[in-house]
């Protein structure tokens, strides 16, 4: 079992190159229990794609 922390995560640890990159927004629910009711407090993840090519 892990403790969620809330924080920036990246790639690469450049969070200043994706500011400009569209994502969506997601509610934070635990894995093995991802029901509404159980959604953590702290907020939204936003997940970002980028393809060049």
């Amino acid at each position: 079992m892990a403790d969620f922390r809330p924080r920036l995560i990246t790639l690469d640890g450049r969070n200043d190159e994706w500011k400009d990159i569209d994502g969506s927004e997601f509610p934070l629910r635990p894995a093995l229990d991802p029901d509404t009711d159980h959604e953590y407090s702290v907020g939204q993840t936003t997940v970002k794609a980028f393809h060049d090519g």
